[in-house]
């Protein structure tokens, strides 16, 4: 699995063999406590990413169905 499937806060193996999270280097602090609780699902959530683009294109091919869109949006 690709770095979308893996927790926000999952610890890799950084250069040098140090220890880094995957949104460490451009922080200088934790993250918030919301934050990590929200992201904690995105392991989970990778799986459904083929049925909710799915979605969005029938739901984008009925609101051109409508004259919302143009087949060009």
């Amino acid at each position: 699995m690709g770095p979308a499937a893996q927790d926000v806060g999952e610890e890799r193996e950084g250069a040098g063999g140090k220890e880094v999270k995957m949104w460490g280097g451009r922080f200088d602090g934790e993250p918030d406590a919301g934050f990590m609780q929200f992201s904690s699902s995105i392991s989970f959530d990778v799986r459904l990413y083929p049925y909710d683009i799915e979605c969005t294109r029938a739901w984008a091919e009925a609101l051109v169905g409508a004259g919302v869109l143009s087949a060009d949006e």
